[in-house]
């Protein structure tokens, strides 16, 4: 591949079926023009030395300049279980390549602009996050921000309880439950324990609760006035 410089990439396509062989850099000429050439080399050892180029792509950038934070992560404070968010922007050419860490460390799949932690727990208090930003040329990482997780000692509030059939009843919570605690059935009771609950789910987005309880469940009798 030539243009106002040159690059070379050889690949052996036997029996391939994913590879690709990558040139990467390489600037267009003053007219915009980049010419593309295509032999075999030594791992071609077909007798009629058979070339074929099934897929082209070829991926236009920016000219590379450094990269500067506009947004740095800030530290967060956070009820236990419940989610915080990290963010971070930068000014400066794409393509972006964005992995977040915390405490030094990669977060495996943290690679995007805003970082959310699901359900803080306590163990993660004290955590140092930070996130790296780079382009084909230049990166730079971010200063640390804080976690701190604070331990929730205020009981979750039943917002509204809701009877699917005569066997379950749908629980909706003000805040993100604990997902082990939520679905032990012996934490909940219906009409003060009569009949008993059997099951308990979670919802996934952990603010609601179905239970079911049998046998059928009856509605306490209004008290007479």
């Amino acid at each position: 591949m030539v243009g106002a410089n040159q690059g070379f990439a050889a690949l052996d396509a036997a029996n391939n079926v994913d590879n690709t062989a990558t040139v990467a850099d390489i600037t267009p000429t003053e007219a915009g023009e980049i010419t593309i050439s295509l032999a075999p080399t030594e791992n071609n050892n077909n007798a009629n030395h058979f070339t074929y180029l099934g897929v082209l792509r070829v991926d236009a950038v920016p000219p590379q300049t450094p990269l500067a934070f506009t947004l740095e992560p800030v530290t967060q404070r956070a009820l236990e279980l419940q989610p915080v968010t990290f963010s971070a922007a930068v000014s400066g050419p794409p393509p972006y390549q964005v992995q977040w860490l915390r405490n030094g460390e990669p977060i495996e799949g943290a690679t995007q602009f805003n970082y959310t932690i699901a359900s803080a727990t306590l163990d993660l208090d004290g955590s140092l996050y930070s996130v790296t930003v780079s382009n084909l040329a230049f990166g730079v990482t971010s200063s640390n921000a804080l976690l701190r997780v604070v331990n929730d000692t205020i009981a979750p509030e039943v917002l509204t309880a809701t009877a699917r059939n005569r066997q379950t009843i749908e629980l909706l919570f003000n805040e993100t439950l604990d997902a082990f605690t939520a679905n032990v059935p012996f934490f909940y009771e219906v009409n003060g324990g009569t009949p008993g609950v059997i099951a308990a789910e979670l919802r996934p987005d952990g603010r609601t609760v179905v239970r079911a309880s049998m046998p059928s469940w009856k509605p306490a009798a209004p008290s007479p006035s």
